[in-house]
């Protein structure tokens, strides 16, 4: 207990008597004192909430650590949001947490736990996934195809560029005569220059160019004067399918067999035939001429076709890009 009286402090340790003294004051404590808090802002505020930091939205969880304490080095800093700055100017990180003025960044998933004080980080990577997965959008007159939670691998020929969007990444990648498509997370724009591959990688989308078939032109004659022999017209094609995602959960008739497709699954094996086929449906005529076919995956951005001759092992996740196709009679 403090009281204040003709400029004069007095501090009491044990409570006596209160005696009413005209003038003046007296200072009772209603309650320990409240511990510091970490200067996490408030969490009941924050926790659950997106906030957009350098260009990348985050997913903030309060009281949470995402990212395990043993396989990282924790670096110094001021606030989450500097925390999710690393993260950002970091490619491989998919997950920060922040605390005691301390970041530590993860590369690979790791569950929750629960720690008080902490503010973790989880990047999203926007761009309407997982809604846009296998989606095809013509930028700057090229058709790209959208893949969620993946990254191009081009074997370590890239080019960092900066883009606001989207959009803006494509667009870089149409200006290249080298790119070879594009991994997108926030602003973080990373042209692929070689043959790539498309590999898992959460909170990335990648963009891969859709190559139409291309038809040869025929020339007006063979170079001797005389007019080519025309190709006799080819019969209607009798079996159309949609490219994946909309034919996923299909199932087409060809021929007297019956074809289910499945666009999310894994594939392992790559075919006792595989050659090269412009749609999906091309590579299910491919299987058809097989009597001994029984499935088939296909991959359209790299207009790749395996057909197998026994079930493949198969998975539960996409394979980012394969169309998974079973005959059932």
């Amino acid at each position: 207990m403090v009281s204040y009286h003709n400029k004069i402090c007095t501090l009491a340790t044990n409570v006596g008597s209160v005696v009413e003294t005209p003038g003046s004051v007296i200072l009772e404590p209603v309650g320990p004192p409240t511990p510091k808090k970490e200067n996490n802002g408030d969490c009941t505020h924050l926790h659950g909430t997106t906030k957009v930091i350098h260009g990348l939205e985050f997913q903030v969880h309060c009281d949470t650590r995402l990212a395990d304490a043993n396989a990282c080095t924790a670096k110094p800093a001021s606030s989450f949001e500097d925390c999710a700055a690393q993260c950002v100017a970091d490619s491989h990180c998919i997950g920060a947490t922040f605390s005691d003025g301390h970041c530590c960044l993860s590369d690979k998933k790791v569950h929750p736990t629960k720690q008080p004080g902490s503010i973790s980080l989880e990047p999203l990577p926007g761009y309407g996934c997982p809604y846009v997965d296998w989606a095809v959008k013509t930028i700057g007159g090229v058709r790209y195809e959208f893949h969620c939670n993946a990254w191009l691998e081009s074997g370590g020929k890239w080019t960092q560029v900066h883009a606001a969007n989207e959009v803006e990444c494509a667009l870089q990648c149409t200006k290249n005569k080298h790119c070879t498509g594009v991994s997108l997370r926030g602003q973080q724009c990373y042209l692929a220059t070689a043959k790539p591959h498309l590999q898992p990688r959460g909170n990335w989308v990648a963009l891969v160019p859709v190559n139409d078939p291309v038809v040869p032109a025929k020339p007006d004659d063979n170079g001797n004067g005389k007019k080519p022999v025309v190709d006799p017209p080819k019969q209607p094609d009798s079996l159309h399918v949609p490219e994946c995602k909309a034919a996923h959960g299909q199932v087409v008739q060809y021929k007297g067999h019956s074809y289910s497709i499945d666009c999310y699954r894994w594939v392992g094996g790559d075919g006792f035939t595989t050659a090269t086929k412009h749609s999906l449906a091309d590579c299910i005529k491919m299987c058809a001429d097989h009597a001994n076919c029984v499935a088939m995956h296909y991959l359209p951005s790299q207009q790749f076709c395996a057909i197998h001759d026994n079930l493949p092992r198969v998975g539960t996740q996409g394979d980012f890009g394969v169309a998974y196709v079973r005959r059932v009679s």
